[in-house]
């Protein structure tokens, strides 16, 4: 039996496979719900009604969501030059930490608080991944190993 590759499968049978992984992973993480001794139904309910159904939860899956879909983006201007970044997340982290720095202890008119905050961010996580080019300029340390 020979593999053919996905993305020269047809259309229907890339959802059969797409639906098949996706209940394969209901089933399983099913399994872990009943290992802890609670009902896998009962919990995708309580998922689907406190997340999707749910205003506020919406409002949180798209607060967490988005700061992820931006390094996703980030992320891929850095692999179309080749340059691999492990860690964008916590340059995000660091980013977050200098913006809220800059929030609470810096005292600034309200126009300028929110550039200020922003120019931090960028600052924090060009400082996390400066030290990655560091090590790689100086010690020739693989980008993949030190992000």
């Amino acid at each position: 039996m020979r593999l053919e590759p996905l993305a020269n499968a047809s259309p229907g049978r890339v959802l059969g496979v797409t639906l098949a992984a996706l209940g394969l992973a209901f089933v399983l993480v099913g399994a872990v719900f009943v290992a802890y001794g609670q009902n896998p139904l009962e919990v995708y309910r309580i998922m689907l009604t406190g997340t999707l159904l749910d205003a506020k939860g919406w409002q949180e899956i798209l607060r967490r969501s988005i700061p992820l879909l931006l390094i996703g983006v980030g992320l891929t201007l850095a692999f179309r030059t080749q340059f691999y970044n492990i860690g964008a997340e916590g340059q995000l982290l660091l980013g977050a930490v200098l913006a809220a720095g800059v929030a609470l202890f810096v005292p600034l008119p309200a126009p300028l608080s929110l550039p200020a905050m922003a120019l931090a961010g960028a600052l924090g996580g060009a400082l996390w991944c400066g030290l990655a080019a560091w090590l790689r300029l100086r010690f020739s340390v693989n980008e993949i190993l030190s992000t």
